[in-house]
């Protein structure tokens, strides 16, 4: 969690969270995210999952008596939190699930109604940075990540309803990031 914001980069991702929203966060962990999130006061409410009790148990204690933050288990195919999100976040979700299931998880955002979709993950291009995280991830989770294009994950929102806001890249340090905000169109 120390050097987290040294490789992540939260400065470009706390900006595309609307003020005073609920947020649910999708593949938690520790909690850093909506910990921050509630620290510099942006967020309503958070709810965060994750498939790692252990990590939940983690976010649980940091969070204390924090009563706007909760964070919960929840096993792979069980159904996502049942609450009405203004905004969903997924920070560095999408390499750590399988190809055969990344589309359906996409298509799970339309169960929150959520106004928003903000998704960080690392960009395959170029080679030697996707490779930097690969190592990075071996290490670090024992996981193989499996990287997805930001031009396929924005087809996926389109297919959801949503209206790619941004997709751009951000570098820091020898990862290569790329952040996609998606918004539902206005109603008439």
């Amino acid at each position: 969690m120390t050097y987290r914001p040294r490789i992540c980069p939260f400065h470009r991702l706390i900006e595309q969270v609307p003020q005073n929203s609920t947020v649910l966060d999708v593949g938690c962990g520790n909690g850093l995210w909506l910990l921050l999130l509630a620290e510099l006061g942006r967020i309503r409410q958070g709810i965060g999952f994750d498939i790692c009790a252990e990590k939940v148990r983690l976010a649980q204690e940091l969070a204390g008596p924090n009563r706007s933050l909760s964070f919960r288990p929840i096993a792979v195919n069980e159904a996502w939190p049942d609450m009405a999100a203004d905004c969903v976040t997924m920070i560095d979700i999408i390499h750590h699930i399988h190809p055969e299931r990344q589309k359906e998880t996409i298509r799970a955002i339309q169960s929150t109604h959520a106004e928003r979709i903000l998704i960080k993950d690392i960009d395959p291009v170029p080679a030697w940075k996707s490779a930097a995280n690969t190592l990075h991830d071996l290490v670090l989770s024992g996981q193989r990540p499996r990287y997805q294009s930001p031009s396929v994950l924005c087809e996926w929102l389109g297919e959801i309803g949503y209206e790619i806001r941004v997709c751009l890249r951000c570098d820091m340090l020898w990862y290569s990031h790329y952040l996609i905000v998606g918004q539902k169109p206005a109603k008439p």
